[in-house]
């Protein structure tokens, strides 16, 4: 009887759920779209929800078989229930780059409902020269940007950011390539060489990369933290309904944790017509 009761005990205890492998491939063509597919495998039957920080303008939900799954997207939010331990979605935006001149910027924000065991990122660029980026830089085949990480908790943003340059000359000879190749990757480690050591890298490590946290940052709550970590991806400031679209917080939450980050004096609140914007101090 003991070792029955043991046993019913073990079968009744909660399973966490998770993914348990995150692998997205993508490319962008010279005119900023970006088209790919996101892989995951997962121990979970539960639904899961994906947020994203623009829109997609075409999106499908696979299951391991290559069969249609039923999914919702709205407020570019993915929400699926997973059939099977595998998922593909295929995707297709115009909405994840920028472009002044020839200078472009890739951004990719996105988090996850369920926690990431183990998260990588490929995206192959058209031909360009990587001025800044928060991955890894490739140039044996092209020219690849790289991210990984593990562990990523639940509902955390984390985000892929390059900023690059594309050539006017597309067709290079074979020494030309090299000597282009070697001139992104001294680039790329100069970069990364001025970039802060972290040891133990967080989502929040890979979305905040220009202006630093706040002192304290350990004390504030998950709430504010997340108020903070938009404003600051933001580039110091934005309005307040941004922050309630993209931290999916209730407004009265929302405007609570901002009043209370007001009277800590991190953040001031600007009021331009009727619109609140919210700023860093």
């Amino acid at each position: 009887m003991k070792k029955l009761g043991f046993l019913f005990l073990l079968l009744s205890l909660p399973s966490f759920a998770s993914i348990i492998n995150w692998e997205q491939k993508f490319d962008v063509n010279k005119n900023g779209e970006i088209e790919g597919s996101i892989i995951i495998n997962t121990n979970t039957s539960n639904e899961i929800q994906l947020f994203f920080s623009q829109q997609f303008d075409k999106i499908e939900v696979l299951d391991g078989t290559l069969f249609q799954i039923p999914y919702s997207y709205a407020n570019n939010t993915l929400t699926f229930t997973p059939p099977l331990d595998k998922v593909e979605i295929r995707f297709k935006s115009n909405f994840f780059t920028s472009k002044e001149k020839n200078h472009w910027k890739l951004n990719i924000t996105m988090k996850s409902s369920e926690a990431i065991e183990k998260f990588s990122a490929h995206a192959k660029l058209p031909p360009s020269q990587v001025i800044a980026t928060n991955g890894r830089v490739s140039a044996n085949n092209g020219i690849e940007l790289m991210w990984s990480q593990e562990k990523l908790p639940a509902d955390k943003l984390f985000n892929l950011r390059a900023e690059y340059q594309q050539n006017e000359i597309i067709f290079l000879s074979f020494s030309w390539f090299w000597i282009g190749a070697a001139i992104i990757l001294i680039i790329a480690i100069w970069f990364l060489y001025n970039r802060k050591n972290v040891k133990n890298k967080t989502a929040v490590d890979m979305s905040v990369t220009t202006l630093q946290k706040p002192q304290g940052w350990h004390l504030l709550e998950q709430e504010e933290q997340q108020i903070l970590e938009e404003i600051l991806r933001t580039g110091g400031k934005c309005t307040q309904r941004h922050l309630q679209t993209y931290t999916n917080l209730p407004k009265a939450t929302l405007s609570r944790r901002i009043q209370k980050l007001e009277r800590k004096e991190l953040i001031m609140r600007i009021q331009k017509g009727n619109t609140n914007v919210i700023a860093l101090k």
